[in-house]
């Protein structure tokens, strides 16, 4: 996020972008599991409906919310993402 925004991004195109890159990097891992057989397809499908309907809410929600408080909840985001990582 802060490398976009140094490449002049408008805040919320920031967000869009980082989504679009976190999603075809899933996609990179994803297909890396599969040809190791470490992917549960049945299992991750589980969560597909979760993640649409997070992902349109967020992508209304994007539209509303001030940059400022948008730059909050993104480190929040991403502060509990990493507390998480190392609790495990």
């Amino acid at each position: 996020m802060p490398l976009l925004e140094r490449a002049k991004l408008e805040q919320r195109k920031c967000h869009a972008t980082s989504v679009v890159l976190i999603f075809v990097l899933s996609l990179f891992s994803a297909g890396m599991y599969a040809l190791n057989g470490n992917l549960n397809v049945a299992k991750a499908a589980e969560f597909i409906p979760a993640g649409l309907l997070g992902a349109l809410t967020g992508s209304g929600l994007l539209k509303k919310i001030k940059n400022t408080v948008l730059k909050r909840i993104f480190g929040g985001v991403i502060l509990i993402s990493a507390i998480r990582m190392f609790m495990v």
